[in-house]
């Protein structure tokens, strides 16, 4: 049985196709790992938006249209290819527009789902998806006679479920994973979500203002990271820790389980616009030299120095709000596993403290799941139909 996933609800184009047989019941985690990645391509747009600094819909929607007939092109291919593996490439690489796609129309004809994400998401990037998957569909029936369903899958679930796959063994043979106490945090959402099932969740906490990567891509921004902020700072870092600069912790005395980091980001414009040395600049794009510098701890001038103990600072703030709620929800629930996602999961220190502070056995997407991705659109689709198999 082969399965298709797609994903376009941001800044990537992503396809994947899995193969697996649904026919034997096998419990939850392993029915997930049973389906294997046969070929996968992500399309990242980071290039093309970092001269903006961020995020340009309309821009992110045509680069989407450009590029999805020919990625489909390059997944069937990998498909075909002896050892096939993952392919990452950026959406500003050149496109082939001489392509045949009928040399690959017998893998097209044992497609038995589509899975596609259709929310939440910028609603053009969104559509592009969609309507690639009808398109698909309707080939489908007209050449070859086959009706094949269309799955709708929201994309954070997808990242949910991206935890429960590619673990290793000792994890995959778990009879009793719910409830599941559940991490998702992204550049666009934090929440800790409590699933019952494969189908029943609940949301138990959230921001109450800006996301966990979305505080963090704004504070590097502020320190002249390029875009994506975050990820940038988080790689100058590595997984050091220490709140050098005493920034303060939100919602401490809180008895929710919401977060909030708008509070830290305040406290660091003011910081940096009253405290910081006259060697910075506020906003000042870093060179290369300097970012690799920050990442080698070496060679640190005042102002390398100083964005340096800012940066472990923040990011120990961030990790510590988490971990604080992540500890609270699981003393309060008391759930069978808990699990951690989204793009900020490949914080390192993240990763540390959240081993080291919660649970040594949770749940982690394996790094190259952690951003958005058409496998784990497959893998929440075939969790979201699990409970009819049962």
């Amino acid at each position: 049985m082969l399965v298709l996933g797609i994903e376009t609800s941001c800044d990537e184009t992503s396809f994947a196709i899995l193969e697996g047989n649904n026919d034997n019941y096998k419990p939850f985690v392993e029915y997930l790992n049973s389906f294997k990645v046969q070929s996968s391509v992500v399309s990242s747009q980071i290039e093309d938006h970092k001269k903006y600094g961020g995020i340009v819909p309309e821009i992110g929607a045509r680069l989407h249209a450009q590029q999805i007939h020919y990625l489909f092109y390059l997944l069937l291919q990998n498909f075909e290819t002896e050892n096939s593996k993952n392919i990452d490439i950026s959406s500003n690489e050149k496109v082939e527009n001489n392509f045949k796609i009928d040399r690959y129309f017998h893998i097209i004809k044992d497609l038995e789902k589509i899975y596609v994400t259709t929310n939440p998401g910028l609603s053009s990037a969104l559509r592009i998806g969609f309507e690639f998957a009808k398109t698909l569909k309707y080939f489908i029936k007209s050449k070859f006679s086959k009706d094949i369903d269309i799955i709708e899958v929201n994309h954070l679930q997808g990242h949910i479920f991206s935890c429960f796959y590619e673990q290793n063994s000792n994890l995959v043979y778990l009879t009793n994973v719910f409830p599941h106490l559940h991490l998702i945090v992204s550049g666009g959402n934090s929440q800790l979500v409590l699933l019952k099932n494969a189908n029943t969740m609940e949301i138990i906490g959230q921001t109450l203002d800006d996301a966990a990567g979305e505080c963090l891509d704004k504070i590097g921004r502020m320190l002249g990271f390029s875009y994506p902020g975050g990820l940038n700072l988080a790689k100058s870092v590595g997984d050091a820790e220490g709140n050098f600069m005493k920034f303060p912790v939100s919602m401490i005395k809180n008895q929710t389980f919401n977060y909030s980091f708008s509070g830290l980001k305040t406290s660091v414009r003011l910081f940096l616009q009253s405290k910081s040395p006259k060697e910075f600049e506020f906003e000042k794009v870093l060179l290369l030299t300097e970012i690799d510098s920050l990442k080698n701890d070496q060679n640190l001038n005042t102002k390398l120095n100083f964005i340096k103990k800012v940066s472990i600072s923040v990011q120990d703030v961030v990790v510590t709000q988490l971990i604080n709620k992540m500890t609270k929800a699981k003393n309060y629930y008391n759930p069978a596993t808990i699990g951690i996602s989204g793009g900020v999961s490949a914080n390192l220190l993240l990763r540390k403290k959240v081993i080291q502070k919660i649970n040594p056995e949770i749940f982690i997407p394996p790094l190259h799941l952690t951003g958005d991705n058409a496998v784990m659109i497959a893998i929440a689709g075939l969790a979201k139909e699990y409970q009819n198999i049962k």
